[in-house]
């Protein structure tokens, strides 16, 4: 009954979140699943990372490095001593820098004056310039990155 009951919850996170590795899926889809929850509504910082592994998992990043952008963005067990907070606590209004970087991501518009605040502040902008940039390996760009490692 248990391996049916694992079977069902497997194929769902399949069709809702396109996964087909469940290790791939973040734990807050194993858990919405187990607890009824709908993937669909979800907001705030699981919202984010549910868009984060998404992004990721289709630019071909590694869940690995998907664990780091979060503790980068969020802080957490990964760098709990050395950047609790993250660079933006998963807000997606965060300024930093004293002024210069901004969003979920902290971009530093002076680093890239091709960026607009106004991209810089847009949740799906930022993670998508994140995942890119952790590609290309310039996740140095990020002082909490740079402290864990």
């Amino acid at each position: 009954m248990k391996s049916i009951l694992i079977a069902i919850i497997v194929s769902s996170i399949i069709s809702t979140t396109g996964y087909k590795n469940i290790a791939y899926a973040p734990i807050e889809y194993r858990d919405n699943q187990e607890n009824g929850e709908n993937v669909n509504n979800l907001s705030g910082e699981k919202l984010y990372k549910k868009r984060l592994a998404d992004i990721a998992h289709k630019k071909g990043l590694t869940y690995e490095r998907v664990k780091e952008i979060e503790a980068v963005i969020g802080g957490g067990e990964f760098n709990k001593d050395i950047c609790p907070n993250g660079e933006s606590t998963w807000n997606p209004n965060a300024i930093g820098d004293g002024g210069k970087s901004y969003g979920l991501t902290q971009i530093n518009l002076s680093a890239h004056p091709d960026i607009t605040k106004e991209q810089a502040l847009d949740p799906e902008f930022s993670l998508n310039f994140i995942v890119d940039q952790f590609l290309k390996g310039n996740e140095w760009k990020w002082s909490c990155y740079k402290m864990v490692k």
